[in-house]
This record gives C-alpha cells, structure tokens and sequence, in this order.
C-alpha cells in the first residue's frame, strides 16, 4: 500500500510549460529522446537504455508488459511478478534504494515510482545515474508510463487503453442510481478505508461505484464505528488480506458489530487493485463485473 501514500508532487524549474509523464522531443534520425517525468524534471537520454532498474513493482510489471524484461538487471525486495523477477538482483526498494548495488549494476536508467524521497534521487543522480519519475495516480498513468519507458509501447498502451475504455464506456451510461456505494476496507483494527486522490478511487469511480470512503478523507483514512452506521455501503471491496480475515469468526464479529456482516463483500487481489501497473485493468474489470454483473457478464 505504500506505493499508494505518494508524496505530493516536486515541481522542477523548467525553462517552458510541459506535461508531466509525456516524451516531448525525438530527434529525427538520432536515438535522442527528451522527456518531461512525473516530478516535472526533464530527462535528457543520449541513448536508448539496455541496463534497466526498477525501483517499484508496477514498474517492472510494466516493463515486462511492454517487451522491455530482458533489460532489467535491477528490482525492489517486493517484486513477485512476473515470474522471471526471481532470479533478477535484488537492489532494495523505492523509499530505501540500495545505492552501492544500483551503482554496482551500471544501469542506464533507474525508474522510480512518483512517491521516491527526492533525497534518494539527487543521490543517485549525483552518482551519474540517470533517474526518471513514473506517474502512477491513475490509469491512465498506467498507460503514459507504457509509453514513457519505451518508443515501442505504443500497442500494450493501447491495449490497455482499450480495455479501460470498455469499462467506461458501459459505465457511462449509468444512470447516478446505478452506481453503488462502495466501500473499501484496508484493515478493520483500525477501521481504515480507501479515502479520495488515490489509484483505487479512481478504479472504484471507473468501474461504475462510487468511494464512499472519499467522504471520510484523502488516501487512506481510519473511520469510526459510528460513521459507517451512519454511511452504510451498498458493498464491501476488501484487501486481500482482510479477506481471508473476515471469513473467521473474529472477523464476522467486527463486520457484525459495525452492522456490516449482511453488506455483500468481496476480497480483491492485492496486486490488481493496489499496483498501479499493466494487470491493474483486470482489477478494474473484476470491480466493475461484481458491481455490475448483469451488464459485465459478457468481459467474462
């Protein structure tokens, strides 16, 4: 969940307006690229990367989504996916970076997750490594990030892109009515909630519900008993973890107490809902079907 308590934003002195997370400039006929990344800092690369480091789980995710995984020789102690991240060196993770190994490495650039101290950036940039910020607030910075790290990703963006937009487009058509209140629960001791301005919002908003948790506060905000009483969800989207708790007998207790045990509840995938990388759209795709199963049946 860390990687969803981002920082705000650090914006860099830039001689002219830019969007952040965009490339901006290719030379023609020269492997130049100018980009802008997610803390407003201008990347200049002189060359295309061939030694690649991830410092964020949806960020090697993505990697490998966009046929780039044979260039990461570098990733966090909590990457799991995919599968071929078992046996790529280990160099910490995003807020503890292990800069001896990064510099051992030799790699091109290093891919940081927007939320990275910027201390750890202006040491790794003072080592003459090439550092850029990823967007990952939504998803549609999900797909900006396909296109940042790579000229080649083009088709797994628009795939994803696509994918996206046939959610939406089916939820847009919804009438207000239509759209559940949901809550989404992080822990139950305490009580704390996905809140506004966060990738899972945007997911829940997207897939035709809205955050109930949006009217207790931003990111993640604990929750009294007796607010939920009082703004009763239509249904329960639960961290994986908390899942598996609320099938035991303790957990039903808390859930009855708080006058939620007959509120239907659905465990989500952790790495679906709470990384905003490539397989974030089945996340979405799943939210959406168990919101609305009778006009998401056929994405089955």
């Amino acid at each position: 969940m860390g990687l969803l308590m981002a920082a705000g934003a650090v914006v860099g002195a830039l001689g002219c307006q830019k969007e952040r997370g965009e490339v901006q400039d290719r030379e023609a006929g020269k492997s130049q690229m100018h980009l802008v990344d997610a803390l407003g800092r201008e990347i200049v690369l002189e060359k295309t990367p061939q030694r690649l480091i991830s410092l964020a789980p949806n960020i090697t995710e993505i990697l490998f989504a966009v046929g780039l995984g044979d260039k990461v020789v570098g990733v966090t102690s909590w990457d799991n996916y995919p599968p071929q991240v078992a046996k790529i060196e280990r160099v910490g993770d995003y807020g503890n970076p292990n800069l001896e190994k990064i510099i051992w490495l030799k790699a091109d650039l290093v891919l940081v997750a927007y939320g990275v101290p910027k201390s750890s950036i202006e040491a790794m940039e003072k080592h003459g490594l090439k550092v850029m910020a990823l967007p990952d607030d939504s998803l549609e910075d999900v797909a900006k990030s396909m296109r940042m790290v790579v000229a080649a990703c083009g088709d797994a963006a628009s795939s994803f892109e696509a994918r996206v937009a046939a959610v939406t487009g089916r939820t847009a058509s919804l009438q207000p009515s239509e759209h559940p209140k949901v809550l989404f629960l992080i822990s139950l001791e305490p009580i704390m909630c996905v809140g506004s301005k966060t990738f899972i919002s945007d997911m829940i908003e997207k897939a035709g519900g809205v955050n109930l948790g949006a009217s207790f506060g931003e990111n993640y905000p604990n929750v009294s008993a007796e607010a939920l009483v009082e703004k009763r969800p239509d249904m329960l989207f639960l961290a994986e973890d908390l899942g598996k708790k609320a099938k035991t007998q303790e957990g039903k207790e808390i859930l009855r107490k708080l006058g939620l045990v007959d509120v239907p509840a659905h465990a989500l995938a952790d790495d679906l809902t709470q990384r905003p990388g490539p397989r974030a759209v089945e996340g979405l795709e799943e939210m959406a079907r168990l919101l609305h199963p009778g006009v998401f049946a056929p994405l089955k």
